[in-house]
């Protein structure tokens, strides 16, 4: 098994940014199998932002410590946070239940998956026109063992949705149900849906796109890596655009186990695009 460790832009944007305050494991992203960011609205006036991190349990390390968010107010009021929730933590290892995996036992030989959640409630009405809220996730360094990127070492960035200022009603961003970077079978076509859902019933569409070091830097590949192929050369991979359903056939000749791949979903409604949402897949 290998593992997959796989625009709208505003006048002025408001970049919130997650940043993981720990003494170990999360204050670097060597851990960081994927982030998803995403918006519900509460009422006309409020907005939960949902953070799902997924993790890798590897190494002598301990959980600890809550993620803290700052503000970059770039001219523009901050946000005004209403309620926020624990950081729950699950074991999202794709094994028996009764299976020890890194997470559960350190000597385990089964590597295993958390997913750390929480949401952050925020008032959403009477914002400024011209101010723009962008949530994101960065933090420093990208597993050096991932050898799809070139250098290594670089930062982890992923854009999450945009909140709009204004008399804008409020919208429910695209969802991805939780569910860890996928495993998938070397010399067999697989496939993964990737695909999220709409609770306003907005048209989605699904493109493969550079992952970040930094909001406007994306990151390097290796030689024979890219955004549209993050398996390197020879493997047959394909996106549908429309159900995010990704196909992909892997050669048992290359015997990498890190990858990154990022899945950019367009918001689209009668025709218009109200927003966009990366997702990592490390």
């Amino acid at each position: 098994m290998a593992g997959f460790t796989s625009t709208y832009q505003g006048f002025r944007t408001l970049f919130v940014y997650l940043f993981l305050m720990l003494s170990f494991g999360l204050s670097k992203a060597n851990h960081i199998n994927g982030v998803d960011l995403h918006y519900t609205c509460l009422d006309p006036c409020t907005v939960r932002v949902q953070s799902n991190i997924y993790l890798n349990c590897v190494g002598s390390w301990v959980l600890v410590g809550y993620p803290q968010v700052e503000y970059d107010t770039l001219n523009c009021p901050a946000l005004t946070m209403v309620s926020n929730s624990p950081v729950i933590i699950n074991d999202v290892t794709p094994s028996c239940p009764t299976t020890f995996n890194s997470c559960t036992s350190p000597q385990s030989s089964i590597y295993g998956h958390q997913l750390w959640s929480f949401y952050r409630d925020y008032v959403s009405c009477n914002l400024p026109a011209t101010c723009d809220y962008t949530f994101s996730f960065t933090t420093c360094c990208r597993n050096p063992a991932d050898l799809t990127l070139s250098p290594s070492g670089q930062d982890f960035y992923v854009e999450g949705p945009t909140l709009p200022g204004g008399p804008t009603a409020c919208n429910n961003t695209p969802t991805r149900p939780i569910g860890y970077g996928r495993m998938f079978c070397e010399n067999q076509t697989n496939q993964i849906n990737l695909g999220a859902y709409d609770l306003d019933g907005d048209s989605l569409a699904y493109a493969l796109t550079p992952c970040k070091d930094s909001p406007n830097t994306p990151l390097t590949y290796a030689p024979g890596y890219s955004p549209a192929q993050p398996f390197g050369p020879g493997y047959n991979l394909q996106l549908n655009a429309t159900t995010g359903l990704l196909t992909i056939a892997p050669q048992a000749t290359n015997n990498l186990s890190l990858y990154t791949l990022c899945l950019t979903t367009e918001e689209w409604r009668n025709g218009q695009l109200l927003g966009t949402v990366m997702r990592e897949y490390a």
